[in-house]
């Protein structure tokens, strides 16, 4: 087991009300930067687990996870579930490519 995965149990056992969040940008334009959500996700006291280029994954209570929200603009969220996508930047493409091999 990773040792970020074992620090995530033994906080979920010492407060079960945690949970994991993945947070990306919109990306519209003033869309707050990948170094700057990081900063504001530490300032609201929410733990940083794992970063990508598509966004970053928070460890923190559902309220701690709502204040994070609300301080960061062009930003959405959802909690982490085996079924949670980060969006792909190149969706456009891919789908044309995808229809270019079907034909």
């Amino acid at each position: 087991m990773q040792p970020f995965l074992r620090l995530f149990e033994r906080n979920k056992r010492d407060n079960p009300s945690m949970a994991r969040y993945v947070f990306f940008p919109d990306n519209k334009p003033g869309t707050t930067s990948i170094a700057a959500a990081k900063r504001v996700v530490i300032d609201q006291g929410a733990s940083i687990v794992d970063t990508a280029e598509g966004g970053v994954l928070v460890e923190a209570t559902p309220a701690e996870a709502k204040r994070v929200a609300q301080a960061l603009s062009g930003w959405d969220y959802a909690a982490e579930r085996a079924e949670t996508r980060v969006p792909e930047r190149r969706a456009l493409e891919r789908a044309r490519l995808l229809a270019g091999k079907r034909t």
